[in-house]
């Protein structure tokens, strides 16, 4: 009986998608070590070479720093804001619902790299006179571009919310359960365990 269940379970394609995914992180590595390769043929330098981590090596370790620290800002700005919207956006009440549409479809209709150069300019410029610092332009950059991707974002967990069948909010209703209970308890998980994977 348990082989059968477990055959029955490779059917469905639950070793399938872990075999896919492997799949994917290996092409992605010999990929990206073709990329290297024909990189330092065609500018004729090497990894290897101790020079060129002398000359160079302080550039990258900047560039991946920078790189992290943006990425620090971002991703948890525009997750939990995100989750926000997309809650907001499935929400029976027009006045929570709609401005939150606004918000999504003009952040979507907008170029992300326009929002991250007038953000670091004008933005910098009209907060300067409340805050200061060397970072400003690039802290507001960051913000911008959070903001951006909170609109892609809210849409995926917008999705995530409706996915979950009403049958089951009306059965938890049917249980007693308040509608912060049901929320919290039958639509939140299953909700986010669809919703994050996209993200």
């Amino acid at each position: 009986m348990a082989t059968a269940e477990a055959s029955v379970a490779e059917v469905r394609g639950q070793p399938v998608v872990r075999h896919a995914a492997l799949t994917r992180v290996i092409e992605a590595v010999i990929g990206a070590s073709i990329f290297l390769v024909l990189l330092q043929v065609l500018l004729n330098f090497s990894l290897l070479d101790a020079e060129f981590w002398r000359r160079y090596g302080g550039s990258f370790e900047t560039g991946i720093g920078t790189t992290l620290r943006f990425v620090g800002i971002i991703l948890p700005l525009s997750a939990v804001l995100g989750f926000f919207l997309g809650w907001l956006r499935i929400s029976r009440f027009r006045t929570l619902s709609w401005p939150v549409s606004v918000y999504v479809d003009f952040f979507r209709g907008i170029p992300p790299i326009v929002i991250v150069i007038y953000a670091s300019i004008f933005g910098a410029a009209l907060l300067q006179a409340r805050f200061t610092g060397k970072d400003l332009a690039w802290n507001v950059a960051a913000v911008a571009l959070a903001l951006h991707s909170a609109a892609y974002q809210s849409e995926i967990f917008r999705a995530g919310f409706q996915s979950v069948p009403r049958g089951q909010l009306e059965a938890a209703q049917a249980l007693g359960m308040r509608p912060t209970q049901s929320m919290f308890n039958v639509v939140l998980p299953q909700a986010l365990r669809l919703s994050l994977p996209p993200l």
